[in-house]
């Protein structure tokens, strides 16, 4: 858990673009979804050629401010972490909502 001082010292405004760039992915992924021929508006070429290079551009920056890693085990503890902050979601989503609800 973070501590207040560490919150205090997030970027509220990089926060906001990575919220907007997951917005038009979830957006993207609905009209795809639910329009048919939906692939061939410019509302859907907009909102592809900008969602994940957002995404990954601001990722990237977010990292740059990551602690350095300077041998193997500090390398493996920032994996682990990351990959766990990443496959939570994806395994609740997939093995609970997915599994139990859709079957």
């Amino acid at each position: 858990m973070e501590s207040l001082h560490q919150k205090q010292n997030r970027n509220v405004s990089i926060d906001l673009i990575k919220s907007f760039a997951i917005g038009l992915v979830v957006l993207g992924h609905v009209i795809a979804g639910s329009v048919t021929g939906s692939g061939n508006t410019i509302l859907m070429d907009i909102i592809w050629t900008l969602q994940i290079p957002l995404f990954m551009i601001v990722g990237g920056f977010v990292v740059q401010f990551s602690r350095k890693v300077n041998n193997a085990k500090t390398f493996f503890q920032y994996v682990g972490r990351r990959s766990l902050t990443y496959l939570l979601p994806w395994i609740i989503w997939t093995f609970l909502i997915r599994g139990l609800i859709f079957g």
